[in-house]
């Protein structure tokens, strides 16, 4: 078997008897391991046929992969969008029973504040009657009081009157 030594050996000799730059050229043609170790064209093309095969094969289960791939993201995501589509519907179905809820709780507190504001009317019916009953009294008040007025105004003068005659007829007798 040729090794590095011996190639080393073979290039001196070829330099003393070609000359330095022919002895290049010929261990350049040289293969640099044996002979055995060269591959034929027979080799290069069952080397091509295997490679070819390789990469088909490659080729094949990187298909198949991308394939697994794409089926599992898409069942993924199928579960995914049902998952969303039932927690969207679970939330609208609670706001709807939480709307109703406070929908509820608004009426009744508009009922009761539609009784308090009846009763409030009510009352104020009833004040007014009050008030105007106290018109009324207030009003007969000032009738009697310009009535009383009217009479003193009569019977003082009467008085003065009646207390002079009686005078007068005391002097008199």
């Amino acid at each position: 078997m040729i090794d590095e030594r011996t190639r080393h050996e073979l290039f001196l000799r070829l330099e003393e008897v070609l000359g330095s730059e022919e002895a290049a050229t010929l261990m350049e043609h040289l293969p640099p391991v044996g002979w055995a170790d060269v591959a034929t064209k027979h080799d290069l093309e069952s080397l091509r046929v295997a490679t070819k095969q390789d990469i088909e094969l490659l080729r094949v289960e990187t298909r198949e992969e991308f394939a697994s791939v794409r089926s599992e993201m898409k069942l993924e995501f199928a579960s995914v969008r049902s998952e969303t589509r039932e927690e969207f519907a679970s939330v609208r179905s609670e706001m709807k029973l939480e709307f109703a809820s406070v929908r509820s709780e608004m009426g009744d507190g508009f009922a009761l504040v539609r009784n308090e504001i009846t009763g409030v009317r009510g009352e104020l019916a009833g004040i007014r009657g009050e008030i105007t009953g106290m018109r009324g009294e207030f009003v007969t008040q000032a009738m009697l009081q310009a009535q009383f007025n009217r009479l003193l105004l009569w019977l003082f003068p009467t008085l003065l009157t009646a207390l002079a005659l009686a005078f007068a007829v005391a002097k008199l007798s």
